[in-house]
């Protein structure tokens, strides 16, 4: 298991004086964009952001309390954030995750998607975008200072970004409506509400489709996933070579070379991981593991 680092053991140990929640009862989980603890006495997950990854936290919170608001089962923000000076702790519902079906994730994105409304309040309450591309260029920009040996890869890695996001800036875009941005089986809990809100914003579907598809394409999930998940969504498996999710397919998969590469520093495991992801990016043949 991950040992909790200085710099999210410090700031959960100050949020928890200031809730009256001793530390010693939560359990540490994982560290990658976040540090996360378990605190069942308190019935809460909290996750430590560090300083620069701080927007994070009021970004998920924004956009669970506008799902919230148009209906759609999310997992809700449980305290107000605390920020201390090594980073910042978001407090969430404690919920028991499960590993749902693609079939179900069909169904959850095809309600998601049908929710007309959430669109406008995430709209209204601020400008939330589902912005894979802004995120994974910021990391990548990060991960030059912890990844110094290479920087060629990086420099490939961000002009394949920019390219992608001309590909999108330059074609006809769907209709608008929140995306999930990382549909997953464990990104749902046992009641059905939808959880790790990162990448959650406006966008349009095909973002969804296209982190569906990525899973077979580079993390080794069955064929069958394709279909189970279009039968759940209600579409044919024509909709996954669609030119616009086969390039957010591309952005995904340089998104998720990005958060490796700036949770390089993080764990060994997620620097090995980061090499491999950043020296495969033009390999479809090479699967990557799941952090």
């Amino acid at each position: 298991m991950d040992t909790a680092p200085a710099w999210a053991d410090t700031a959960f140990r100050s949020a928890g004086v200031e809730l009256g929640i001793d530390a010693t009862e939560a359990t540490f989980l994982r560290v990658g964009t976040y540090a996360t603890w378990l605190v069942p006495d308190h019935n809460l997950v909290a996750r430590v952001a560090s300083p620069e990854d701080a927007d994070l936290v009021d970004r998920e919170y924004q956009v669970a309390l506008a799902l919230q608001e148009a209906n759609v089962p999310t997992a809700q923000p449980a305290r107000p954030a605390h920020a201390a000076a090594t980073g910042t702790v978001g407090w969430w519902e404690l919920g028991v995750p499960t590993e749902a079906t693609w079939l179900q994730l069909g169904s959850a994105a095809r309600t998601l998607h049908e929710r007309s409304g959430a669109w406008l309040l995430l709209v209204n309450r601020c400008p939330v975008i589902c912005n894979l591309v802004a995120q994974a260029d910021a990391r990548f920009e990060r991960a030059y200072t912890l990844l110094p040996d290479l920087h060629p890869e990086l420099d490939l890695a961000r002009n394949r970004l920019a390219d992608a996001a001309t590909k999108l800036n330059t074609s006809k875009r769907a209709k608008i409506v929140i995306a999930h941005g990382a549909q997953s089986p464990h990104n749902v809990l046992r009641d059905g509400r939808l959880i790790d809100l990162e990448t959650a914003g406006v966008g349009e579907p095909a973002i969804d489709l296209a982190r569906v598809a990525d899973a077979v394409e580079r993390y080794g999930a069955p064929l069958e996933t394709l279909q189970e998940f279009a039968d759940g969504y209600g579409c044919d498996l024509a909709a996954f070579t669609d030119p616009r999710v086969q390039t957010w397919m591309e952005i995904r998969d340089l998104w998720a070379a990005a958060w490796a590469a700036a949770c390089a520093n993080r764990t060994q495991q997620i620097t090995h991981e980061a090499r491999r992801r950043l020296s495969t990016l033009t390999d479809m043949s090479e699967t990557w593991a799941l952090m």
